[in-house]
């Protein structure tokens, strides 16, 4: 492993040269069948990052298989990352087609989109989320989760929260109306 040293004020603080991006281009995949294959191809390519895919995923998308060679892999780091509590965005180059890789772990409920254009969200390394861009180009990706009954959530409390001002206004005219309709007592 290589170490560079970027702060040394109240304690040593050491940057690892070697380790993947969070989020990473590559025009080159791998076939990975079972977890040894995995830790294989890992060890095989060094300190490059893999994109490794299940043969049930490749089926999922055939475009995927065009991109299984053996030549060395083009993998271009992710830029100006956002990161929110329900999605994770990021810009990336793509110089050719290929697939973008997130270290974040996959789950269903997911959505991605590459320039505001719906992707699908794939599983790649055996955890971690992918989308598959078919062209070179400049991306703005995006990846947010959105539990199955979101938007029903998302109603049922626009609609409580409009129910509880409908009910405290009729509320407060209620009481007036009543103060207003009291005969007033005069005291003899």
């Amino acid at each position: 492993m290589h170490f560079k040293i970027t702060d040394r004020n109240d304690f040593l603080v050491l940057e690892n040269l070697d380790v993947w991006p969070r989020a990473y281009f590559t025009d080159q995949i791998v076939r990975s069948s079972s977890l040894e294959e995995f830790v294989n191809q890992i060890w095989l390519r060094d300190k490059l990052p893999i994109a490794a895919f299940a043969p049930g995923e490749i089926k999922k998308l055939p475009s995927l298989a065009a991109l299984q060679t053996t030549n060395l892999p083009t993998v271009v780091p992710a830029t100006n990352y956002r990161l929110l509590p329900n999605s994770t965005e990021f810009d990336i180059h793509a110089p050719a087609a290929g697939v973008v890789c997130l270290a974040e772990g996959q789950a269903n409920d997911f959505t991605a989109t590459a320039n505001h254009e719906k992707k699908s969200v794939l599983t790649v390394n055996r955890i971690f989320k992918a989308i598959y861009l078919d062209h070179a180009g400049d991306y703005h990706i995006e990846f947010v989760f959105r539990p199955r009954h979101w938007m029903l959530a998302c109603i049922c409390f626009w609609f409580s929260i409009g129910a509880i001002i409908v009910l405290g206004v009729t509320g407060i005219f209620s009481d007036r109306k009543k103060r207003q309709n009291q005969p007033i007592s005069k005291s003899a």
